[in-house]
């Protein structure tokens, strides 16, 4: 089935420099902007299934859809770009299932990249046909479209490490090309996300990319290669940075990396920070630190708006929310709950019109204290007004496809 997909190119600046791959320099995209916003869009695969009816959306049926390249080909795209003596593509991925971009890695080892993976033992084990239990990590069935895109890369002998059995998770979906590009978001590399609410942004800054890189270092060391015996948490350690903000041109950018880099508190002192509008899209969002913070703004006046994904929603802040009677709320209730595949898959805060904060960071205890993440926190009102027109977008679709009935028990998130 045909997945379209909106793609909104920020062309702000456009950064100069040519292509020498004798000295090494970069060449991925040289001259492009310095940064890139892709939004994954499910209405189009609702209406052509018949889940959802075309008139009802409206113009919303025609909005945002097949307007530029999708992002798993816009991924293969600065993959293949990537040259020269000093190539790299250095990608961390928790849920990984696309050929395209394994064929993509490996065409960049053959150039002689670095080229390294380092991925959830979940995926692995989908991709491990064996039937043998000790060969396996237990946690899951094999899925025959894990398999052919991770064998690829066995074959190649391109470096896969994984997490293993644990029971938190490598949560990130980040790649560092050549040492100055960075891909990150909410977006997973695999089929199925491609159906969900996503976002996914390149970022072109050696500094930023610095950062990932030395994360990506330490997820590279702290877990054992895949399908090695034994235990695959190995003895590594992070040093966070002291100051987290980079200049991103004009653009004051956070980054942090939970679990070693913790970022709730941060996060919950932005959102108490704002003064006029909290903007939230969020697949898992629990009581803490954060909740307490939109509740304080919204008793101080704060307009709140948000969409929580229904799935997990009334086992968190939402119920909570909801009893304020102050904010306007609504739950995308078309993913699996109902046996479907769309779920609003976004974890992004858009602070009174201005600061964005995104990433693979959902606003849950486990995201800060367990599984390895990565959070974004850019100030710049051209990002932000794309984000506030994506969340405009959910929030109308929400309410125009299926009215969310009341909180009934939990069901568990089997995506992340």
């Amino acid at each position: 089935m045909k997945r379209l997909i909106f793609a909104a190119a920020m062309a702000l600046a456009a950064c100069s420099g040519s292509a020498d791959e004798e000295e090494g320099t970069d060449t991925s995209d040289a001259t492009s902007a310095p940064f890139e916003l892709y939004f994954t869009n499910p209405l189009p695969d609702l209406i052509a299934r018949g889940d959802v009816d075309a008139a009802a959306l409206g113009e919303l049926a025609r909005t945002k859809i097949a307007s530029g390249p999708e992002p798993d080909k816009r991924l293969v795209s600065l993959i293949d770009s990537a040259k020269g003596k000093a190539c790299s593509v250095l990608l961390a991925d928790f849920d990984y299932n696309l050929q395209p971009i394994s064929d993509a890695l490996v065409r960049a080892k053959a150039r002689g990249c670095d080229v390294r993976v380092v991925t959830d033992g979940d995926t692995v084990d989908r991709a491990n046909a064996s039937t043998v239990a000790s060969q396996r990590y237990g946690r899951h069935g094999f899925d025959s479209k894990y398999q052919a895109p991770l064998d690829t890369l066995f074959r190649a002998n391109v470096p896969v490490h994984d997490d293993g059995s644990r029971g938190a998770i490598m949560h990130n979906k980040f790649v560092v090309i050549n040492g100055t590009t960075v891909w990150t978001g909410s977006w997973n590399m695999s089929a199925g996300d491609l159906a969900y609410w996503n976002h996914a942004i390149v970022l072109r800054s050696p500094d930023i990319a610095a950062r990932y890189t030395q994360d990506f270092e330490y997820l590279f060391k702290r877990y054992a290669p895949a399908h090695a015996p034994g235990s695959h948490l190995l003895d590594a350690t992070f040093t966070p940075p002291q100051n987290h903000k980079i200049m991103f041109g004009t653009r004051p950018v956070e980054v942090y990396f939970p679990r070693a880099d913790k970022a709730t508190a941060r996060i919950a002192e932005v959102v108490g920070q704002a003064s006029r509008s909290i903007h939230f899209m969020a697949f898992q969002f629990t009581e803490g630190p954060i909740a307490d913070a939109v509740v304080e703004r919204a008793a101080h006046g704060v307009q709140v708006r948000g969409v929580f994904e229904n799935n997990g929603a009334c086992a968190g802040a939402y119920p909570r929310f909801l009893s304020k009677g102050t904010m306007d709320l609504s739950r995308w209730s078309l993913g699996r709950i109902q046996g479907l595949r769309n779920f609003l898959h976004h974890k992004v805060f858009i602070l009174d019109g201005a600061t964005v904060v995104l990433g693979s960071f959902n606003f849950s205890a486990s995201a800060d204290t367990a599984n390895d993440e990565n959070v974004l926190i850019i100030t710049d009102p051209d990002i932000a007004k794309a984000f506030e027109d994506e969340y405009v977008l959910v929030e109308n679709a929400t309410k125009r496809t299926h009215e969310s009935g009341p909180c009934k028990p939990r069901t568990t998130n089997s995506v992340q």
